[in-house]
């Protein structure tokens, strides 16, 4: 016999769709978006954008023959929770929140785990793959995962979360790279090409269900099972086209941030600049290797090699967002007292990674190339009057 229980969970399970969604209005997601059916676009809560499309639900998107204007009425909406309170939350969301707003993201699914809770549908299957709770493919830059589940785990107790509930939802939070070019100028998006999510799930059989769901949605995307290494892979990319070119960027001579796409940041023609390149890349690689990212028995050519080739091939021409940003802030003179979020996110824990191994040698490169970008930025902002961009 039905019990009002299993009356009432009958009906409230309409309130995630096997859909796909992504979060929050990133460049980077309505590259997404442009390329692939995805199903919902979830704005930050209370951030611009989402208050923007409340004003106009559309966006200018350039793709190839000019720009269009989309209109998303009917496929966002202003925060995670209210997804949920529309009934249309999707199984799987794709997550590219910058570094300065991954507590909100944590928040939001706090929000909703109460939420689910307070209805009682988080607690009747102990089969992960069953758990009624959605898929979260954190893709953002930046060496960030422990610290997102550790700080999800703290919010998650703070609501009053069961630890077996709290164990579930985070297991449903895995980590993925993009390999997806995009930017924003102003209120225009311009996707780059169509590129790869590579996306790190420890128990496979957790993911089937999702698998098909992207397959459906025309998402490209290979599945692996470290998601240390899916980090330490990205961050010898990063640290290369969005660390170092900010340092090598900065012409204090002519008083100018020059353009140093893909190509000449991971192959510069400057000796100088190449030597940093290579010792940096080969630190995050050996601190990698310390933290289980990477086998004793491999080597950096072979990690590193196919990679390069792979993203060169994918779109040599792109400058990096770290570039964008580097731009803006000589254009708006807003400069950071600090390092930049995106840098932050890399650097720091790279810093850690190689405190805790003992790795000092390369504690003090890292410490270097933070206080060069440091020194960078405190340059333009006292040249801010001369400073012009050749991008």
């Amino acid at each position: 016999m039905l019990t009002n229980t299993d009356i009432h969970n009958a009906g409230s399970r309409n309130i995630i769709q096997q859909t796909t969604g992504i979060y929050p209005l990133t460049a980077t997601g309505i590259s997404l978006y442009y390329h692939s059916k995805i199903d919902t676009i979830i704005c930050r809560k209370g951030g611009v954008t989402s208050n923007l499309l409340t004003e106009k639900p559309e966006i200018k998107l350039f793709d190839g023959y000019g720009l269009k204007t989309i209109n998303l009425s009917e496929c966002y909406t202003c925060g995670i929770l209210e997804a949920a309170h529309k009934k249309v939350l999707p199984a799987v969301i794709i997550c590219t929140p910058g570094y300065e707003h991954l507590h909100d993201l944590i928040n939001e699914l706090a929000d909703v785990a109460l939420e689910l809770s307070g209805l009682d549908l988080l607690k009747h299957y102990a089969k992960l793959s069953r758990f009624y709770f959605p898929t979260i493919i954190l893709a953002s830059n930046g060496i960030i995962y422990d610290e997102t589940i550790y700080h999800l785990q703290l919010k998650l107790q703070e609501r009053g979360i069961n630890e077996g509930i709290t164990r579930n939802i985070c297991s449903k939070v895995v980590r993925a790279s993009l390999m997806q070019g995009a930017r924003r100028e102003g209120s225009n998006y311009y996707p780059h090409k169509k590129g790869l999510i590579k996306i790190a799930v420890p128990r496979y059989e957790l993911f089937m269900p999702v698998v098909e769901l992207l397959n459906s949605k025309s998402i490209t995307f290979s599945v692996h099972t470290n998601p240390r290494r899916i980090e330490f892979e990205k961050a010898i990319v990063n640290i290369a086209t969005n660390s170092i070119a900010m340092v090598f960027a900065l012409d204090k001579k002519e008083f100018r941030l020059r353009r140093i796409n893909l190509e000449e940041a991971l192959s510069p023609k400057d000796a100088t600049h190449n030597r940093f390149v290579k010792e940096l890349q080969h630190a995050v690689f050996e601190i990698g290797k310390c933290a289980g990212a990477f086998s004793a028995s491999e080597s950096f050519e072979k990690v590193w090699l196919p990679r390069k080739e792979q993203i060169l091939k994918h779109d040599s021409e792109h400058i990096s967002s770290s570039l964008h940003c580097f731009r803006n802030m000589i254009q708006t003179r807003n400069f950071p007292e600090k390092l930049p979020a995106k840098e932050h996110a890399l650097i720091h824990p790279l810093k850690g990674f190689a405190q805790h191994y003992n790795l000092n040698n390369y504690v003090l490169l890292l410490a270097e190339l933070e206080q060069l970008i440091i020194n960078n930025i405190h340059f333009v902002r006292q040249n801010a009057d001369k400073m012009t961009a050749g991008f």
